[in-house]
């Protein structure tokens, strides 16, 4: 069951991105008080107390709010690869961002971004872990729901494999995804769902 949550004495006006770390550990990037200051807050208790971290707003990646077309990647500002940017996610090393002209990559290590793929063949959300982007998108005629795949980053060309189609009423328009480790996270609305094998199969957390 969906509860509402309490930022206590955090004063949350907008919030930007939001992480999940561990079943402990939330990080989000909000706009707060009454001047609406970008920073980080974290609940290490799952959600049920938080904290504002200004020092820690370097540890996450997010479109600019002050900065019209740019994205902070880990503290560093670099512009977006499109000019209609759907969203952007960040992982260890880097920074995947879902565009309707595709999908780049950023690396910290070589500072840019990457067209992975210049067809996102309707994608509504992606996630990273640095082996591979994860992408959701309209099944259209070979899925009837939400498609599943997951686009190999080791060398160009880079080459997507069908892991799932979830087809039970997703919201497609409300999707987005997350990996950590080998689990993955796919929120749509009041639906939950988790893979422990990297969106290959999944199962129902919360569903309303």
């Amino acid at each position: 069951m969906w509860e509402p949550i309490s930022f206590g004495s955090v004063d949350v006006r907008e919030i930007l991105s939001l992480e999940y770390v561990t079943d402990s550990q939330i990080d989000l990037i909000a706009r707060t008080g009454p001047t609406c200051v970008v920073t980080m807050v974290t609940s290490f208790t799952g959600g049920e107390f938080w904290a504002s971290y200004p020092d820690r707003t370097s540890e996450s990646v997010f479109a600019d709010p002050d900065a019209a077309g740019a994205i902070k990647v880990y503290g560093v500002e670099t512009e977006q690869p499109c000019s209609d940017l759907v969203e952007v996610k960040g992982f260890n090393g880097g920074a995947v961002a879902l565009c309707s002209d595709g999908i780049h990559v950023y690396s910290v290590a070589e500072p840019g971004w990457q067209t992975v793929t210049a067809s996102p063949e309707s994608a509504i959300a992606v996630a990273a872990d640095g082996s591979q982007v994860m992408t959701a998108a309209d099944g259209g005629t070979s899925c009837d729901g939400l498609r599943i795949q997951s686009i190999g980053l080791e060398a160009a060309p880079y080459e997507s494999e069908n892991l799932a189609c979830i087809s039970r009423g997703i919201a497609l328009s409300d999707a987005t995804l997350a990996l950590t480790g080998t689990k993955a996270i796919l929120w749509s609305s009041a639906t939950v769902l988790t893979s422990p094998d990297q969106g290959v199969t999944w199962a129902s957390v919360l569903e309303n």
